[in-house]
């Protein structure tokens, strides 16, 4: 058996005018009289963004825009990530822990989505589940026209409700049995939920992606919030083989696990199964 040792080295791209931004970044870093930790900081992250969209590039010209693996393979993306990484979307690792849910769709009959930026959840669990319904729920409004855009791309626009403020009072009314409820909502669970009673929410499975805030990981919040009601697990982030992915076996380590980075700190999610 031959092995490829001759293969060349693909070539990252990035677009010209990221270049010359980080390059001004470093311009105006070389000329500083004194060294400063946070401008040399604030450069590495320049230069770690640079990287990440020539890989971004990268799996563009190796996939174009089609989920490649997961619960959503086959969905049509859109070229644009909202609030998250493009690359793992793509690739269809992104929060790959949450496949085993998003796998037993024919469970549910409506999926709400609390956060739903540009609707890598929202709109997958329709293409996923033809028999489902979404209701998606995001504040920033660029993240709304992207979901939309994303179910019109997908051809399901017509099962797809798309608000931007989720109130406690929606969020129970939405609770009904066959009901899955996702929220991310970048530490505000506390708040959603806090003024949601919980026996509103008894019926239905919840998934909540837990947050670092001042008073410390909501995952004690919700621990607590849940434990009378649901049966819960917390499921802990997993690591990514990149073996799954022939193109990135070209890319050197680094660049093979910026692919599938997601930007993460340490929190887990938690997922509240109703006793039924």
């Amino acid at each position: 058996m031959s092995l490829p040792l001759n293969r060349p080295r693909p070539m990252l791209t990035a677009k010209r005018e990221v270049v010359a931004w980080i390059g001004r970044a470093l311009q105006r870093l070389a000329a500083s009289p004194s060294v400063d930790a946070n401008a040399v900081l604030d450069a590495s992250k320049l230069g770690f963004e640079f990287r990440r969209q020539m890989i971004d590039g990268y799996l563009r010209d190796h996939y174009g825009l089609t989920v490649q693996s997961g619960p959503f393979q086959g969905m049509a993306y859109i070229a644009e990530a909202a609030g998250s990484l493009y690359g793992p979307k793509i690739l269809g690792t992104y929060e790959l822990e949450l496949a085993h849910i998003f796998g037993q769709l024919e469970r549910y009959e409506t999926f709400v989505d609390v956060g739903c930026a540009e609707g890598y959840f929202a709109v997958g669990a329709l293409v996923a589940a033809p028999h489902l319904r979404t209701l998606a729920f995001d504040l920033d409004a660029r993240a709304r026209q992207l979901c939309a855009a994303l179910a019109e791309t997908n051809e399901v626009a017509g099962r797809l409700q798309i608000g931007d403020l989720c109130r406690p009072e929606d969020l129970a009314r939405l609770a009904s049995p066959k009901t899955l409820i996702m929220i991310d909502v970048e530490g505000a669970e506390t708040s959603l939920l806090g003024s949601t009673p919980a026996e509103a929410l008894s019926d239905c499975d919840v998934v909540v992606e837990t947050h670092y805030t001042s008073a410390g990981c909501t995952l004690e919040f919700l621990h607590a919030y849940f434990s009378a009601t649901h049966d819960l697990t917390i499921i802990e982030q997993t690591a990514r083989d990149p073996s799954a992915f022939p193109p990135l076996m070209a890319l050197g380590q680094v660049d093979r696990f910026m692919a599938q980075w997601e930007g993460r700190g340490p929190e887990p999610w938690i997922f509240a199964q109703a006793r039924r």
